[in-house]
């Protein structure tokens, strides 16, 4: 089945830079991740808020014209017209990335603009060809004429660019390189069975070495997270959980899969790997913008035509420069990343939220070797409302941890949601630090449109902190 999705902002930064900006790696990678800034999952089981719907704006009924004057020009054979008209609308959706109506418009629009570009060299007779791509010089573009996608990944060597993150990675990252490669082992055969199912080239496999070195708790300066640096937008749309409980951003399984089908979605979109990677570095639109305004055609004119950020135009020669290392380690110094050094977790199903402090007990380990098999866990317990959380255990203790488990009556001991009767002269900054949590979390879970305006008497719903020890 073809899918296009339109990610306007995915904003990886990529972490493996030039040696020059080697001043440390800009990324935190804590497993105890700052709750403010997610957004609860669902509303709480005992207050239900209904808002009144917001006004359509202006701006949409406009892109919603410009699309039916896309699909119409698209119908009248007037491919020219057609791409003008859903460009228009595209830039009115450009800002506007994060309302799930707004997200679901810009999927429309990918889905009609599936049409060749007039103005460019594989245009000219639009009409009656199908679409094409100039294929790049550096990788695989589309297949044959008429034919599937052409999913192969080609490298160039002689590229200046990429010989000189090959001698990066080989010297000065050479110890960073080798623990990301170290690290990827536990997740390589997942990972290319994921990249096997979808038709996707294995090499793929090394670009969450260029974006978070393989670190689950990468946090990037723009606020990308985990393996494959999603942005909140993105992993949601890609179907990803990201709120108070749980991110799924930092789950090496479901970000993984989530990554394939936005690498496969951009690939279908742009027909070739190097256009697909800038634009899982850029965004979508930011290329698709690139383009026209160099009026470019490949990845290869962007560049020589400066119309990329510095950081794109090096991240796509970063990837084909850890391909070539991995064609082969030893040439290069590096030791084979190898699976059986690090053995896969037992996985468990959980039918309730669990407390990390007693399910440490139970497997007789540590809290935090269980966040680090757990990584999508944010907070002191698995999330609320999942029925079948699949839960990581060290290797070859699974048995063991289920015969604990059965054997404890409370397994979340911990304080979980707590309602707070506002007092006289309380104010929200100081009811957050009693709680350990933040006031912004609780203005954002009360729906309190003024913090300054908390009343006597209120009752607020607070989910504390792991510092939090009770009342």
């Amino acid at each position: 089945m073809r899918f296009l999705l339109v990610l306007a902002v995915i904003g990886t930064p990529g972490f493996l830079r030039a040696q020059e900006d080697l001043a440390g790696p800009m990324v935190s990678t804590s497993p105890y991740s700052d709750v403010e800034g997610a957004a609860l999952e669902g509303p709480n089981e005992d207050v239900v808020i209904v808002a009144a719907p917001p006004p359509r704006p202006a701006w949409m009924s406009k892109a919603e014209g410009l699309m039916a004057e896309g699909a119409a020009a698209q119908a009248e054979g007037d491919p020219r017209a057609a791409r003008r008209a859903y460009a228009r609308a595209l830039k009115l959706f450009a800002d506007k990335a994060d309302d799930a109506s707004v997200l679901d418009a810009r999927h429309r629009i990918a889905s009609l603009w599936a049409i060749p570009n007039p103005d460019s060299a594989a245009g000219a007779d639009a009409a009656a060809e199908p679409t094409t791509t100039i294929v790049p010089t550096f990788l695989g573009g589309p297949g044959p004429e008429g034919g599937p996608h052409n999913y192969q990944f080609v490298v160039s060597p002689e590229d200046p660019l990429v010989q000189k993150y090959v001698a990066l990675y080989t010297g000065p990252l050479k110890e960073r390189t080798q623990a990301a490669l170290d690290r990827m082992a536990v997740h390589q055969e997942m990972i290319l069975k994921t990249l096997r199912a979808e038709g996707l080239p294995e090499e793929l496999l090394y670009l969450p070495i260029v974006e978070s070195e393989y670190q689950p708790f990468a946090v990037s300066r723009a606020g990308a997270v985990g393996m494959w640096q999603f942005m909140p937008t993105t992993a949601r749309y890609a179907g990803l959980k990201v709120n108070y409980w749980i991110d799924e951003r930092r789950d090496p399984v479901k970000s993984t899969r989530a990554a394939v089908k936005v690498l496969k979605s951009l690939f279908e979109w742009f027909d070739a790997w190097s256009l697909a990677l800038a634009a899982y570095n850029r965004g979508m639109y930011g290329i698709q913008r690139d383009l026209e305004f160099t009026r470019s055609t490949d990845f290869n004119a962007l560049s020589k035509r400066q119309g990329l950020p510095k950081e794109t135009e090096h991240y796509v020669p970063k990837m084909m420069a850890m391909a070539i290392i991995a064609r082969d380690f030893a040439s290069h110094g590096f030791r084979p990343p190898d699976p059986r050094r690090r053995p896969a977790p037992d996985e468990v199903i959980l039918e309730k939220p669990l407390d990390l402090k007693v399910a440490a007990g139970a497997a007789k380990t540590t809290e935090d070797i269980l966040r680090e098999l757990n990584p999508s866990v944010r907070l002191w317990c698995t999330p609320q409302n999942e029925s079948e959380f699949v839960f990581r255990v060290p290797a070859g203790t699974k048995g063991r941890f289920l015969e604990a488990l059965a054997q404890i009556k409370d397994w979340t001991p911990s304080p979980g949601v707590v309602r707070y009767k506002v007092q006289r002269g309380d104010v929200l900054g100081r009811i957050a630090l009693k709680y350990r949590t933040t006031a912004s979390a609780i203005q954002r879970d009360n729906k309190i449109t003024n913090p300054n305006r908390v009343r006597p008497g209120q009752v607020l719903v607070i989910r504390p902190g792991r510092g939090f020890k009770g009342d």
